[in-house]
């Protein structure tokens, strides 16, 4: 039981950082393709399942839970420029 208390911890923790790096990469460079900050979320959580010895057991939940945290982190980025955006042209209008 203590195994996946910390375990949920550290997902916690790291969770937040790629929401946090994927939105930040994503905003600073919006022409970057998102495929290519997926997939380096991706590599982050399998790092952080061979730093801690345990791929057998959470290697799939860790790439799945980055991706999809780096999903949204872009998706809500691209939706704040594309309203920016929007409202910039309407108010030249």
């Amino acid at each position: 039981m203590e195994f996946l208390m910390v375990f949920s911890i550290h997902f916690f923790i790291m969770g937040i950082l790629v929401l946090i790096g994927s939105g930040i990469i994503s905003f600073l460079m919006p022409r970057m393709y998102f495929v290519f900050t997926v997939l380096l979320s991706m590599l982050a959580g399998y790092l952080y399942t061979l730093a801690f010895g345990v791929v057998d057991y959470l290697l799939w939940f860790a790439l799945i839970f980055n991706g999809t945290l780096s999903l949204i982190a872009i998706g809500l980025v691209k939706i704040g420029l594309f309203a920016k955006n929007k409202a910039d042209s309407l108010e030249v209008e």
